[in-house]
């Protein structure tokens, strides 16, 4: 299985040690980055991989760039989650947006941090402290986190 992911997803995982329950939850997939962040995550010993991108995938950036403020690499991504009918997991309101009308399937954090407890890969607690983790380590604040708990 290969999963699409934004470069920034990816670090926010690691900063909270999710990677090992993430690649659980979803059968150790194969994940795929954008070619705009691959040099600098394989560099570091990621184990990700990317796509190269088509003709169609130009005309849907070029499209992109023109009608949205999204990112290069976030373009890239939406292109090639679409394009290979990937699951793209992004944390990113504006990405989640465009991923809404062009009808590709998306994950958010909190989506995917209620889906470990959910599933039974992780506990309440665990989920509970990834997230305050992650509220330490960066700028990311979770607003909703008794709906991820399950807790209304």
């Amino acid at each position: 299985m290969e999963i699409a992911l934004e470069s920034k997803f990816l670090s926010r995982l690691e900063a909270i040690d999710a990677l090992k329950k993430v690649r659980e939850l979803f059968g150790d997939p194969h994940f795929i980055i954008a070619p705009a962040a691959f040099r600098k995550f394989k560099r570091v010993g990621y184990s990700v991989g990317t796509k190269k991108l088509g003709k169609r995938d130009r005309k849907l950036i070029a499209l992109l760039r023109k009608k949205t403020l999204l990112s290069k690499e976030e373009r890239q991504a939406i292109a090639i989650a679409r394009e290979n009918h990937l699951l793209l997991l992004t944390d990113e309101p504006l990405v989640a947006n465009v991923l809404r009308k062009l009808g590709i399937s998306f994950m958010s954090l909190p989506m995917l941090l209620k889906a470990l407890w959910a599933k039974k890969i992780a506990t309440k607690k665990e989920v509970a402290e990834m997230m305050e983790r992650l509220e330490r380590a960066s700028p990311v604040r979770i607003a909703n986190k008794e709906m991820i708990l399950g807790i209304q």
